[in-house]
C-alpha cells in the first residue's frame, strides 16, 4: 500500500482524486465580482485599443492599416490571456 500524502489545498491529485472544489458551496460562484470585472476589461480592452492603435500608426493604405489592425489584435489578443492567467493565479485559482 503505498501512503501518499494528499495536499487538499492544492487541487488533489491522481491518486486519491479528490474534488478541488468538493470545499466550496455550490451556489458559490467560482470567482468573485472584482476578478470577473479585471478579467472582463483584460479580455476586451487591451486587444481593440491596440487593434485601433496599430491601424493609426501602419499608415493611410488600407493594406497596412489592416496589417497594423491584425498586429495590434493579436497582440492584445496574447496580453489579455497572460494578464488574465496572472489574476487567477493571484487569486489562486491556477487556471
Amino acid at each position: 500500500m503505498d501512503s501518499h500524502p494528499c495536499s487538499h489545498n492544492h487541487g488533489g491529485c491522481s491518486r486519491c482524486g479528490v474534488d478541488p472544489c468538493a470545499d466550496r458551496d455550490p451556489g458559490e460562484p467560482p470567482v468573485d465580482g472584482r476578478a470577473f470585472a479585471w478579467s472582463s476589461v483584460a479580455t476586451f480592452v487591451p486587444p481593440l485599443a491596440l487593434a485601433v492603435t496599430g491601424a493609426f500608426v501602419a499608415g493611410r493604405g488600407a493594406e497596412a492599416q489592416l496589417f497594423g489592425a491584425l498586429v495590434g489584435l493579436g497582440t492584445g489578443m496574447a496580453g489579455s490571456v497572460l494578464f488574465t492567467r496572472w489574476i487567477g493565479r493571484a487569486r489562486g485559482n491556477h487556471a
